[in-house]
């Protein structure tokens, strides 16, 4: 799990059949009002996301599509504790629905599944890899 911010980890990166797209999986604590939805939510979610990851020899990329993604409700808290946001992102897919999330971002997105969770640094390097063979 690497640390993007301090309410945010993530979680796993999962391979799909497309080269360099990922589904990133991420927890983060959420307090306030969605102004999309209108709805107010203060706890802990995961988000589903369809990332690609570039490497162009002199830089890296991490690009994804708005509004492409997931969200899913684990847990409501009034305010933010790192110990359980950790807790959660180690037991993230334990939950019962997550893989029903996992796999509907990737058809939502017109990606396959292909291979189990990775982290965000072994993503890398298999994307590091193709580019150096190609």
């Amino acid at each position: 799990m690497s640390k993007t911010n301090s309410r945010t980890k993530t979680v796993a990166f999962y391979a799909t059949n497309k080269p360099g797209t990922f589904v990133e999986v991420s927890v983060h604590y959420s307090k306030g009002m969605n102004y999309f939805t209108y709805e107010t939510y203060n706890g802990y979610k995961l988000s589903f996301n369809v990332v690609t990851l570039k490497d162009n020899f002199t830089s890296r990329s991490k690009m994804f599509t708005m509004f492409s993604g997931l969200g899913l409700k684990v847990e409501p808290a009034e305010r933010f504790n790192a110990k359980r946001l950790a807790a959660i992102a180690s037991l993230a897919n334990t939950l019962p629905d997550f893989y029903a999330a996992l796999n509907a971002t990737a058809t939502k997105n017109g990606v396959e599944i292909t291979g189990e969770n990775m982290t965000e640094a072994e993503a890398w390097a298999s994307v590091t890899a193709a580019t150096e063979a190609a």
